[in-house]
Protein backbone atom coordinates (compact mmCIF):
# COMPACT_ATOMS: atom_id res chain seq x y z
CA UNK A 1 0.00 0.00 0.00
CA UNK A 2 2.76 2.40 -0.55
CA UNK A 3 3.01 5.25 -2.91
CA UNK A 4 5.42 5.16 -5.38
CA UNK A 5 7.70 7.98 -6.47
CA UNK A 6 6.53 9.48 -9.81
CA UNK A 7 8.74 9.04 -13.04
CA UNK A 8 10.62 11.73 -14.29
CA UNK A 9 10.18 12.61 -18.03
CA UNK A 10 13.72 11.41 -19.28
CA UNK A 11 12.53 8.57 -17.41
CA UNK A 12 9.49 8.22 -19.17
CA UNK A 13 11.57 9.05 -22.48
CA UNK A 14 13.86 6.43 -22.18
CA UNK A 15 11.04 3.98 -21.18
CA UNK A 16 9.09 4.59 -24.72
CA UNK A 17 12.08 4.15 -26.89
CA UNK A 18 12.88 1.35 -25.36
CA UNK A 19 9.33 -0.20 -26.06
CA UNK A 20 9.08 1.57 -29.64
CA UNK A 21 12.51 -0.17 -30.16
CA UNK A 22 11.50 -3.28 -28.82
CA UNK A 23 7.91 -3.24 -31.04
CA UNK A 24 10.40 -2.20 -34.45
CA UNK A 25 12.78 -5.13 -34.11
CA UNK A 26 9.48 -7.43 -33.33
CA UNK A 27 6.67 -6.27 -35.73
CA UNK A 28 8.53 -4.18 -38.19
CA UNK A 29 8.06 -0.01 -38.42
CA UNK A 30 4.47 -0.33 -40.25
CA UNK A 31 2.65 -2.28 -37.45
CA UNK A 32 5.48 -1.07 -34.74
CA UNK A 33 4.20 3.14 -35.18
CA UNK A 34 0.76 1.84 -35.59
CA UNK A 35 1.14 -0.13 -31.68
CA UNK A 36 2.77 2.38 -29.94
CA UNK A 37 -0.22 4.81 -30.64
CA UNK A 38 -2.26 2.85 -28.34
CA UNK A 39 0.30 3.04 -25.48
CA UNK A 40 1.22 6.67 -25.36
CA UNK A 41 -1.88 7.48 -23.22
CA UNK A 42 -0.68 5.69 -20.61
CA UNK A 43 3.04 6.95 -20.82
CA UNK A 44 1.68 10.77 -21.03
CA UNK A 45 -0.97 10.47 -18.54
CA UNK A 46 -1.36 13.65 -16.32
CA UNK A 47 1.80 15.19 -17.95
CA UNK A 48 1.50 19.05 -19.50
CA UNK A 49 -0.09 18.91 -22.87
CA UNK A 50 -0.85 15.09 -23.04
CA UNK A 51 -3.36 15.38 -25.51
CA UNK A 52 -1.58 17.31 -28.08
CA UNK A 53 1.12 13.92 -28.10
CA UNK A 54 -1.52 11.69 -28.54
CA UNK A 55 -3.08 13.76 -31.25
CA UNK A 56 0.77 14.05 -33.01
CA UNK A 57 1.43 10.41 -32.50
CA UNK A 58 -1.87 8.85 -33.32
CA UNK A 59 -1.35 10.16 -37.06
CA UNK A 60 2.49 9.18 -37.14
CA UNK A 61 3.38 7.08 -40.05
CA UNK A 62 7.22 6.11 -39.83
CA UNK A 63 9.64 5.96 -37.11
CA UNK A 64 11.55 9.09 -38.42
CA UNK A 65 8.44 11.26 -37.54
CA UNK A 66 7.41 9.16 -34.17
CA UNK A 67 11.12 10.02 -33.31
CA UNK A 68 10.99 13.51 -33.84
CA UNK A 69 7.82 14.07 -31.95
CA UNK A 70 8.60 12.20 -29.25
CA UNK A 71 12.12 14.54 -28.69
CA UNK A 72 10.21 17.45 -29.40
CA UNK A 73 8.06 16.97 -26.67
CA UNK A 74 10.38 15.44 -24.21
Amino acid sequence: GEKMPEISSSEKYEVILEHFDLLLKEKGEYTATREIRKHISWYVKGMANATAIRNKINSVESEEEFRKILKEYF
